[in-house]
């Protein structure tokens, strides 16, 4: 140091000191982690970043920590560089979806950059395993196709054409121009140069008509009667339509003008459009992959026709709508034919629309197929949707509203008339307008004997007499007054329509109508303007309720509320409320009337028997049963002898059923039934009505009878997937595995990837028969073909359950609700398992509520099972509160007697618990007067000491309850309270109709309770003792027997049972009936049933009844206790040499293809197959015939002296057994060989 000068000297300390404290200073990214989870803000700790001058080398792994740590982005990026670039790139696109950035904003990004990507096979398969999803993929390489859109915007920003001949150079691909494109195009300046660069690109417009011969063709446009296509064709084409069974219509536009069938055109056009009721395959598979599992079969289908791929399918974009294009060589009638098949999906609707022409033809039409092509265009929207914030001027819609608006005049038998409003919603004459207005609610609904509508006296119109096109009135779930009426005559001023649902509290609405005609008249129209003041939802989450502002009255039912913010009739003006309630209007949404009657959508001037029988096949693949009804009994009139109508009618009554009660339900099953038989006198071939049949004999216990049908179906159909599926699902239930097995496997042969379902038909079969991991396989299977198919993913989660491998079973389910975050359904079968076999109730209950959440939060109907299995669960773990929310939902929703009994039952316990004793007995009293048969309640009520109702307790009632269940309980339960003849007139008004009628009818009683008297049970007289009789044989068996029960658990929907029988005689026993009782949880019995059981039990031993399948879990998910008895039982005689006989036996295999009656005799036709290496003769069968329950009603021995050699199956046809009258309630049977020789 002595050699550095001191002014040196310094400044080297004074550097060597501050540089010493900075780095002393220095933050580490551990340090950063630990003050953030000390509770330091995030902005307190960039501070003390910056004071210390801290600067950091960030990682890739340090972004993950960090973010996982709690840390944002913003937050990340000032600590230094940030390792991810946002430049485009493929490895920038892996990396940020490794960074799990938002796929919205990753494709923002892509579409922003304008880059064309050159995205090559192993691109797409390195992106794929990186885990880049597939609309990731596909907006990468759909970057290299030129869009209509940019071309048009280039020109209208006035880039020079020498430029966009150098754009243009960088795509592989470009867009098919029509003849209205590239018109406009050349308005805008586009040059022949460019037109040709873009045509001779683009492979399908080199045989393109010029521009000018495609435009001088004189074209009409096509407007499907269902609204859901609509088409360009020439004018003079002849138009076919052919309507099919499952929802499916075809439409042909041909030149030929003699051809009648659209199979036999050769040239045109046909669209066949198929509605899928429910859901599709296109919920979970892209368009393009099912498509590539749908080829197969359609080139089987047509190998008649020599059909043959000519070129690799191509993906296209219709106006927004994913479509799949091919091209196609055939042979039709000796004449080569050229086809291109277009396949779109929209809204739950397939449309194959085949472009067909003979070669030599190809070249004249392909202008014209082109335009037909390019005009295609399908679903469009029926409601106004476009609000906006500022009302348009009232005066702007009056003019238009007093044409649209109708006074409706009521004249009913008794010499009563009434009046209403109504309003237009068509040209051709449909008029919207109240139930009550047209039916009598007072005297029973009887309906109007005429009706008249007129208008207001300046439009200067008659008169006219209307008729009822459809009503229907209901209260729950979802409130419908509504009638639909029709006026002959055209070209009628009327309303647009509005979604209600686009509404909003404090939007502008005009009423329109003719409130009491006694005193302003029946000749001007009544305005008055008002807003929005509540919107109501209901338990669907559907807009149940519009409150209203307007003044309204008596007589302004069924006139139109129009919004003033969405220009169009939002609701029908329905009820008036008085006292504190005043002012507050109801209005029910058009939305509603709109689900209830399709035709205001699809009215027509003009409509024949086809276009009937299209629109029924729309309204039936959109669950709206009852307006298909109406067109298909429209269709059966015009056309009686159309099998595809009454089929699809039958099929129509069967699912509009399930939404009735029990005694509608039966009057439309037989209504059913009867279109089902009139189809089939039609046509004996008619799929729908055979598979209808089929399954209605089934239902009722006839299987005989239901197999025929079965069997015919496939007989008919023998190419087809479904028939074969079905069956095999029936005799699956009717234990015969392999006839099951083989239906199965034709119909995977037949499947090609398809359908998952095959595969699970499969794998239920090998369940069925504990072949668990066949089973589970065959459902692996099924995955594959449809990987979010929870059908699929529950049957395979079955194998853990039966190998009772539950841990296995917990990582399946946490996989699941991985897979299908936020699906209710999901959480509600995780609460199953946790619930019925890891007997957690807590933790089964947490995953039902949070179900239950999901539900409301999405404004979806849970299921009855979960609401059942919620409320009896909370309330078993004491959580009263939501037990009784809970049960109040399901009460709401439950259709059956007994089951609304239940949930009165529960509701009562909860309120008990809750302390509010007068509430529980006046719905115990309620549960007791629709389902008497309940003997713990009615010993309860008998003994205890009633408890009045209070006026408080009814105010709480009344907010918690639907007005129905509270006029329910009124008349049933005691009061503590009665009302004077003065008060009931300042009630009016303040209460609703219902609950003043109840309170009525109490006070003509004197306030006494109306409900079934209720007598303590008396024990019965000890009967007078017998002297004892000799056992039999079968009493001192039953002595010794005895039986475990080991398990009793739900799966796939049907509860089953498992039990070991012990056998303590010295004699072997079987032919078992077991009596089995099914209780709730209070161990009242629901039910009582039979089961046959033909397993043998050898003596001193046990044998194990395991996967005996009882009732529908759905039906009977309350039940929570069971009992099984031995009500009958055989000894079984030993066979000398056993060994021989059960290894001979064992190898013999049985099927039974028929079994049948003519009307005087029973017989059987049965196969046995040799599979023994020696020759087999001197057979005894035992034959055992069964009722539908499988009880045994007759045993009967069967010798044959018949020889079979080895590997070879003999046939025994036609086996007389015993007259039909000595066992008519035959449905089963079951043969086994209890004898046979070697030879």
């Amino acid at each position: 140091m002595s050699h550095i000068p001191y002014r040196n000297r310094m400044i080297l300390f004074l550097c060597f000191y501050l540089f010493s404290a900075v780095f002393a200073q220095q933050l580490k990214l551990e340090e950063i982690v630990w003050l953030k989870e000390s509770g330091v803000s995030e902005s307190e700790i960039l501070a003390e970043v910056k004071k210390t001058s801290t600067s950091f080398s960030i990682k890739e792994k340090d972004v993950l920590d960090l973010r996982q740590k709690g840390f944002s982005d913003s937050f990340i990026r000032s600590l230094g560089p940030w390792p991810f670039k946002d430049e485009v790139t493929l490895e920038n696109i892996i990396a940020w979806v490794k960074e799990k950035q938002d796929e919205k904003i990753i494709l923002e990004r892509i579409q922003k950059s304008e880059k064309i990507f050159s995205i090559s096979v192993s691109d797409r398969l390195k992106l794929k395993r990186e885990g880049v999803s597939e609309r990731i993929i596909q907006a990468l390489a759909d970057s290299s196709k030129l869009k209509f859109d940019l071309l048009k915007l280039w020109y209208q920003s006035k880039i020079d054409e020498k430029e966009i001949l150098k754009r243009l150079s960088q795509y592989s691909e470009f867009p098919k121009l029509s003849v209205r494109e590239i018109l406009n195009l050349k308005q805008m300046g586009m040059s022949k140069e460019v037109l040709e660069k873009i045509n001779k690109a683009t492979p399908s417009q080199e045989t393109v008509l010029p521009v000018k011969e495609a435009v001088a063709e004189q074209f009409a446009t096509y407007q499907d009667i269902t609204g859901l296509f609509s088409i360009e064709y020439p004018e003079g084409w002849n138009i076919l339509t052919e309507v099919k069974e499952k929802n499916s219509f075809r439409m042909c536009f041909t030149p030929e003008p003699k051809t009648k069938k659209i199979v036999d055109v050769k040239l045109g056009i046909s669209v066949t459009v198929a509605i899928m009721e429910g859901g599709s395959v296109y919920d979970f598979l892209p368009i393009e992959t099912v498509f590539q599992r749908f080829l197969p079969g359609y080139l089987l289908d047509n190998q008649k026709y020599q059909l043959k791929i000519l070129s690799d399918h191509k993906m296209m974009d219709l106006e927004g709508t994913k479509a799949v294009f091919s091209e196609y060589s055939a042979v039709m009638d000796k004449t080569p034919v050229l086809e291109d098949l277009l396949m779109v999906a929209k809204d739950r609707t397939e449309f194959f629309v085949h472009f067909t022409s003979p070669t030599k033809e190809k070249p004249k039409y392909a202008g014209i197929f082109h335009r037909m092509r390019e005009s295609l265009r399908f679903s469009s929207e029926k409601l106004l949707k476009k609000r906006s914030d500022i009302p348009m001027n009232p005066a702007s819609i009056i003019a238009q509203a007093k044409e649209a608006t109708v006074l409706i005049t009521a004249d009913f038998e008794n010499g009563m008339r009434g009046t209403g409003t109504g309003f237009l919603i068509s040209e051709d004459g449909y008029i919207i307008t109240n139930h009550h207005v047209c039916y009598s609610h007072q005297d029973k609904m009887k309906k109007a004997a005429r009706l008249f509508v007129s208008w207001d006296s300046k439009v200067g119109k008659k008169e006219l007499p209307a008729y009822i096109v459809a009503a229907w009135f209901q209260e729950t779930p979802v409130r419908k007054d509504l009638a639909l009426l029709k006026i002959e005559g055209s070209n009628y001023t009327y309303l647009p329509l509005a979604s209600p649902q686009h509404s909003m509290e404090s939007d502008r609405v005009i009423t329109f109508g003719f409130p009491r005609t006694d005193v302003f008249g029946r000749s001007n129209i009544t305005v008055t303007e008002g807003t929005i003041i509540r919107l109501v939802e209901n338990l669907e989450g559907k807009l149940d309720t519009i409150f209203i502002d307007a003044k309204i009255t008596h007589g302004n039912s069924g006139g139109p509320c129009f919004s003033l913010n969405l220009g169009g009739v939002i609701g029908i003006n329905t009820a008036v409320h008085k006292g504190d309630l005043l002012g507050y209007n109801i209005t029910l949404p058009v939305s509603i009337a709109l689900e209830e009657f399709p035709e205001i959508y699809y009215s027509s001037k003009t409509r024949d028997a086809l276009d009937h029988l299209k629109l029924a096949s729309l309204y039936k693949g959109k669950s709206n049963y009852r307006g298909a009804a109406r067109e298909l009994l429209i269709v059966t009139e015009k056309d009686p002898k159309n099998d595809v109508a009454w089929a699809m009618l039958g099929e129509t009554l069967i699912q509009e059923s399930f939404k009735r009660v029990e005694s509608e339900q039966k009057i439309l099953l037989k209504e059913a039934i009867l279109s089902y038989q009139k189809a089939l006198e039609i046509n004996p071939k008619s799929e729908s009505a055979l598979y209808g049949m089929g399954s209605y004999y089934w239902q009722s216990d006839n299987k005989i009878e239901a197999f025929r049908y079965y069997d015919r179906l496939v007989s008919y159909y023998p190419q087809s997937v479904w028939p074969y599926n079905n069956r095999a699902y029936f005799y699956l239930q009717a234990g015969r595995f392999d006839e099951a097995t083989l239906d199965a496997q034709k119909a995977i042969e037949l499947n090609n990837n398809m359908h998952p379902d095959p595969y699970m038909m499969m794998g239920s079969i090998y369940y069925a028969q504990k072949k668990y991991e066949e089973g589970k396989a065959e459902y692996e299977k099924a995955l594959r073909v449809n990987p979010n198919n929870l059908k699929a993913h529950y049957g395979k989660l079955d194998y853990f359950i039966y190998i009772k491998n539950f841990s296995g079973a917990e990582i399946e389910y946490a996989r699941l609700l991985e897979q299908f975050q936020g699906i209710p359904e999901v959480l509600a079968e995780v609460g199953n398992f946790y619930h019925i076999h890891k007997k957690e109730e807590t933790q089964a209950l947490d995953y039902y509520k949070r179900a239950l959440a999901i539900y409301k939060k999405t404004h979806l109907l849970p299921s009855l099972s979960l609401l059942r299995n919620t409320a009896d669960l909370a309330y078993k773990i004491k959580d009263y509160a939501f037990s009784l929310e809970t049960s109040i939902t399901r009460l709401a929703l439950e259709k059956e007697k007994i089951e609304q009994h239940d949930a009165m039952m529960v509701i009562g316990n909860c309120f008990y618990e809750m302390q509010k004793k007068d509430i529980a007995e006046a719905f115990y009293y309620l549960a007791y007067s629709i389902y008497k048969e309940n003997q713990k309640l009615e010993e309860y009520l008998a003994k205890s000491k009633p408890v009045p109702l209070t006026l408080e307790s009814l105010e709480s009632l009344m907010k918690l309850f639907s007005v129905e269940v509270v006029a329910q309980l009124l008349l049933v339960c005691d009061l503590d309270f009665t009302i004077s003849a003065e008060k009931f007139a300042s009630l009016e008004g303040k209460l609703h109709d219902s609950i003043l009628l109840a309170l009525k009818i109490r006070q003509a009683n004197s306030w006494k309770p109306i409900r079934p008297t209720i007598q303590d049970r008396k024990p019965t007289q000890k009967p007078e003792e017998k002297l004892p009789s000799l056992p039999s044989l079968e009493s001192l068996l039953l002595k010794n027997m005895s039986i475990q029960i080991k398990k009793f658990y739900p799966k796939n929907n049907i509860w089953y049972v498992d039990f070991t029988v012990s056998n303590n005689n010295n004699l072997p026993v079987g032919n078992f009936v077991f009596q089995i009782v099914l209780m709730d949880d209070s161990q009242k019995v629901v039910k009582t049933m039979t089961v046959s059981e033909k397993k043998s039990v050898p003596a001193s031993s046990k044998a194990d009844f395991d996967n005996m399948d009882l009732v529908s879990y759905e039906a009977f998910s309350h039940i929570e206790f069971i009992k099984i008895t031995i009500q009958s039982l055989q000894s079984l005689t030993v066979v000398s040499n056993p060994e021989k006989n059960l290894n001979l036996a064992n190898n013999l295999f049985l099927q039974i293809p028929s079994f049948y009656h003519d009307g005087k005799n029973w017989y059987v036709t049965f196969t046995v197959s040799n599979k023994n290496s020696v020759s087999v003769g001197n057979f005894i069968f035992q034959v055992q015939m069964e009722d539908a329950n499988r009880a045994i009603l007759k045993t009967l021995s069967l010798p044959f002296t018949r020889k079979i050699a080895p590997g070879e199956t003999a046939s025994f046809d036609k086996i007389l057994l015993i007259p039909h009258a000595q066992c008519p309630k035959a449905a089963f049977i079951y043969i086994k060989v209890v004898k046979v020789d070697g030879m």
